[in-house]
């Protein structure tokens, strides 16, 4: 989501003004103007991030390939606010796995269950020698995040026409969706009153 937010920025920048920027990483500047940046991430975004079933969570990231290919739900904010980076098809193959891969009760987890990384408790006091859990840092590593669904409602919206989503069923999954998501947060929160 980074890359695309990124992505939205120097176009809108590109609009306002095209003037050069440069960015030096090391002793190496490379220069462009937005436009151009904008265009570079456009070209590149479906070779760095497609896998062939969803959009790696980040692309050279320095913490190896397991890393980087990891499918995370927040790549549906990326596909609401610059759907022009996606391939369509490529797209809709996406939205399909995240509806299969992180489906909770309240919220989307943030890595499926069965990988290494997932931790689903959240203490920021923790202060032990876990690196794992220590202050907070699984925050990204499986706690369920309920903001996702409502880009990946969005998403779904933007990437199918009214014909598509019944001919799919996926009106009914959506319906049902929304009901769960709203009861769900309802029935916890009575709950814990």
């Amino acid at each position: 989501e980074l890359v695309s937010l990124c992505y939205l920025t120097v176009t809108w920048l590109a609009k306002l003004d095209n003037r050069t920027i440069g960015i030096t990483t090391g002793t190496r500047t490379v220069s462009h103007s937005y436009g151009t940046w904008s265009r570079l991430i456009e070209g590149n975004f479906e070779g760095a991030f497609w896998n062939g079933y969803y959009y790696g969570d980040t692309h050279g990231s320095g913490a190896g390939r397991q890393r980087d290919t990891q499918c995370r739900p927040n790549q549906a904010l990326a596909m609401v606010i610059a759907p022009d980076l996606f391939d369509q098809d490529k797209m809709r193959t996406a939205l399909l796995t995240m509806k299969m891969s992180y489906w909770d009760r309240l919220a989307w987890q943030r890595y499926p269950q069965k990988t290494n990384f997932y931790n689903p408790y959240y203490d920021n006091n923790n202060d032990t020698d876990d690196y794992h859990t220590s202050n907070g840092f699984n925050y990204h590593q499986g706690p369920e995040w309920v903001w996702c669904k409502g880009f990946y409602l969005r998403a779904v919206l933007l990437n199918y026409s009214q014909q598509e989503i019944e001919k799919k069923d996926l009106s009914a999954f959506e319906d049902r969706f929304t009901k769960l998501l709203i009861s769900a947060q309802i029935y916890d929160i009575q709950k814990s009153l």
